[in-house]
């Protein structure tokens, strides 16, 4: 499964319910009113805890882009870096550079 803490709060959530559930007390226990209100924020908890995971997966696809667009840049960097370095061999070998033509010297 691809979120087991999911899962888990989920069980908790409900077993918590079910057990909210199933007293035996009147409606006018004040111990009913403890419960719910634990519950409604176990749940306020549930939600807060999902929007963060959403916030976190987006820096993590934006760290990965960027570390995607750095080895880019290190590749064609490299490539640029070995060209101009055959192009100034190329000069000192013939004295002119790869793009002159025989007319302009």
């Amino acid at each position: 499964m691809k979120h087991p803490l999911k899962r888990i709060l989920v069980t908790l959530f409900l077993g918590a319910l079910l057990l909210a559930s199933a007293s035996c007390h009147s409606d006018s226990d004040p111990g009913l009113d403890s419960v719910l209100f634990k519950l409604d924020t176990l749940g306020n908890g549930l939600l807060d805890l999902q929007s963060q995971t959403g916030e976190v997966a987006v820096w993590q696809i934006a760290t990965a882009l960027l570390v995607v667009a750095a080895g880019f840049a290190l590749i064609v960097g490299a490539a640029l870096g070995s060209r101009a370095r055959r192009a100034a061999a190329a000069f000192r070998r013939e004295g002119k550079r790869p793009g002159d033509s025989e007319e302009s010297l």
